[in-house]
């Protein structure tokens, strides 16, 4: 009789181990924790291990926000030809420089692009924003440009076909000069190490067009909320794409475990 006992004095402690909560946050096993963890690659995965209460604590943040901030919209998930945000607000209104007149973004994102402004030009930097939302028609008139200019299967790589661009939502914007020049300027090199902390991401990074669909567009960002981008820098390796498609992939799954959590103001 010694042996069972002996067995169940050694694996008593690991039930109670993955029968004990992630986060206070979520009615989350360990257990069911890796699970949900399983499919990412092994980098991410230890890198999520490694620190599970703070990832976990990220995502709560993030999915206190508006939804629309974590929507995936990539080349086979796309909006609705009639959707545009009801906030959005002429970025010269607030004293943001556009190579252009009439540019909007959300109304949502205006205070933490105007920090992210001032931030970079109390480190002598000037940001110019090159590009900001995009209606359906727009994307439409600027993906036909890029076909006739490129031919089909360059402009795949290069533009995004109407419905499938992120500049629908009106959160994500391009820096000034769009080109892939700017990830060697000061003020690119700065963005791609501090973006992050205003809730920015570079959606498009270099080496990972087999995974975003696009080719390194360093002046590309979007705006995901302080949380949700640090998960992406910090979790996901830069990779906002593999983000998305894990979140979208969980929230389901998610929700119903979430006690919620309220946004720090």
């Amino acid at each position: 009789m010694k042996k069972p006992i002996l067995f169940i004095l050694l694996i008593l402690p690991l039930i109670g181990c993955y029968g004990k909560k992630v986060h206070s946050d979520f009615n989350l096993s360990i257990y069911q924790f890796e699970e949900m963890i399983s499919p990412l690659p092994e980098e991410v995965r230890s890198l999520i291990m490694a620190n599970p209460e703070i990832f976990m604590e990220k995502l709560s943040l993030a999915m206190a926000g508006p939804e629309e901030l974590l929507w995936l919209v990539d080349k086979d998930q796309g909006l609705n030809p009639d959707y545009a945000p009801d906030d959005l607000e002429e970025i010269s209104f607030y004293g943001i420089t556009g190579t252009r007149d009439n540019m909007k973004l959300r109304k949502i994102i205006i205070s933490p692009l105007l920090s992210l402004f001032q931030s970079a030009s109390q480190m002598g930097y000037h940001l110019v924003v090159g590009s900001a939302y995009r209606s359906y028609s727009n994307q439409q008139a600027l993906y036909q440009y890029w076909v006739e200019f490129l031919g089909q299967e360059q402009a795949d790589r290069e533009s995004a076909r109407p419905g499938h661009s992120q500049h629908q939502l009106g959160t994500t914007l391009d820096f000034s000069p769009i080109e892939e020049r700017f990830g060697e300027l000061p003020e690119g090199k700065w963005l791609m190490a501090n973006a992050w902390k205003f809730g920015f991401s570079m959606s498009y990074p270099s080496g990972m067009e087999e995974k975003t669909g696009y080719i390194y567009e360093p002046w590309h960002y979007r705006y995901m909320g302080v949380a949700a981008a640090d998960l992406v820098q910090n979790f996901f390796q830069g990779n906002q794409q593999l983000f998305l498609e894990f979140f979208q992939l969980r929230s389901a799954f998610l929700k119903p475990l979430w006690l919620g959590k309220q946004p720090p103001h």
